[in-house]
């Protein structure tokens, strides 16, 4: 295991939607330069949870800043505005059904 320091690291990030890819490309200043480093997400949430902390730690904060959160919901929300129509419109009827419906969202 090892550790970087973030601060002063520029944060990428690099996603494309439609193929469910989430990346953030870190370059981190070194004795040689700028070292570059990737970060890869499984998913939109984790992605968010990540680039919020990436982004923090470039300032020279970390995860119990005050700011996570909002930072966290603002790239959710900026991802969510980048989904093609058609994609926004099925969640909201599928959310729409699970409202009106007797499913245990608990399990979903």
């Amino acid at each position: 295991m090892f550790s970087v320091s973030l601060k002063g690291c520029e944060v990428t990030p690099e996603i494309n939607l439609s193929q469910h890819k989430y990346q953030i490309k870190l370059e981190v200043p070194s004795a040689e330069g700028m070292a570059e480093m990737w970060l890869r997400c499984d998913a939109e949430s984790q992605y968010a949870r990540w680039m919020a902390a990436c982004r923090l730690a470039a300032k020279g904060r970390s995860m119990a800043d005050a700011g996570y959160d909002a930072e966290v919901k603002s790239i959710m929300a900026f991802l969510s505005m980048q989904h093609p129509a058609s994609q926004v419109r099925q969640k909201r009827f599928v959310h729409a059904n699970i409202i009106n419906s007797n499913v245990d969202t608990t399990k979903l």
